[in-house]
């Protein structure tokens, strides 16, 4: 849920988003090309749903506070923090962590 909520926060899922004012991201996580974790990745590959997803999984099984984490609220922190690093880290977290828990509303 942690991930989803970034993903409708960065995309609103859209695999083909693109960012390019003051950054260069693609894809469901807008993985930026300059300095992120869309470095070295062509945009061809980072509007891939399975490479950028691929991408994301690995960035976050390398944040221990996204793999510690205990609660919903703990694993959007971290996975903010961690993977996606917006500017604004606080303003987002908040931000995402009511996505996570709409999102989860909706699927139970």
């Amino acid at each position: 849920m942690a991930a989803l909520a970034n993903a409708i926060a960065e995309s609103r899922l859209d695999p083909n988003a693109h960012a390019a004012r003051g950054e260069d991201s693609f894809g469901l996580f807008q993985l930026n090309r300059r300095g992120g974790l869309g470095a070295g990745h062509a945009p061809s590959e980072l509007v891939n749903p399975e490479s950028n997803i691929a991408i994301v999984i690995k960035a976050a099984q390398q944040s221990k506070g996204f793999i510690r984490a205990v609660s919903l609220d703990d694993a959007v922190s971290a996975f903010v923090r961690d993977v996606e690093r917006p500017s604004d880290i606080p303003g987002e977290i908040s931000k995402r962590v009511k996505i996570a828990h709409n999102t989860n509303r909706l699927k139970s």
